[in-house]
């Protein structure tokens, strides 16, 4: 799904307020490009309590701005604003916001927002995966991971490695033995990243 959309009006909003929505657009832009989120943030929150459609190419901005803040209340405000124009269900927006959660130690809002997410792309299990993997959440990164199987989307590097040191420190041989199975089943490249791991994980499990 593409990024770039219009913006509109919701419903119930003055043509007026869609006009001076669209002029801020641009500032909007600008501060983004110039690292000013918080200004950028708190002007699109404005626009968003005026009824005006933000366009989802401003709210990954700021999800990539904010990503490293720390900030629950930025967090928040973002979780609303995608709520509010129905982009929370939009998978290149979640994987972003499930990562600014967990940064904020917020893993509950994290799996809200991953639960809502009706086709979660290999980004978006990743970022829920690693989430649980660094708390020690290791039954619920495989019974996660056993899902993202089901689904039938392949998984990648990035899964095969935080599935692996999760069953490594649960010294789990069967759930590493499962691992493994997957990853020769696949026609993913035995690297020496993956095979150290696939390694660590035997030694350990």
């Amino acid at each position: 799904m593409s990024l770039h959309s219009k913006p509109t009006r919701r419903q119930g909003s003055h043509p007026l307020n869609m006009q001076h929505g669209m002029h801020n657009f641009a500032h909007l832009g600008n501060l983004c490009k110039t690292k000013q989120f918080s200004q950028a943030l708190a002007i699109t929150c404005s626009l968003d309590q005026q009824g005006i459609s933000i366009p989802r190419e401003i709210i990954y901005s700021l999800l990539q701005g904010h990503g490293c803040s720390k900030d629950p209340t930025c967090a928040k405000k973002l979780h609303s604003l995608m709520v509010h124009n129905k982009l929370d269900r939009v998978p290149v927006l979640a994987d972003h916001l499930i990562r600014l959660f967990v940064s904020c130690g917020c893993l509950d809002k994290a799996q809200v927002v991953f639960s809502r997410v009706s086709k979660p792309s290999v980004y978006t299990w990743n970022a829920i995966l690693t989430a649980h993997s660094k708390l020690g959440n290791i039954d619920v990164v495989f019974e996660l991971f056993c899902k993202m199987l089901k689904s039938g989307l392949k998984p990648d590097r990035v899964t095969m490695l935080c599935v692996l040191k999760a069953c490594g420190n649960a010294s789990s041989g069967e759930k590493g033995r499962l691992v493994h199975e997957e990853i020769i089943g696949s026609d993913m490249d035995l690297d020496l990243i993956l095979g150290s791991a696939l390694v660590d994980m035997l030694c350990t499990a």
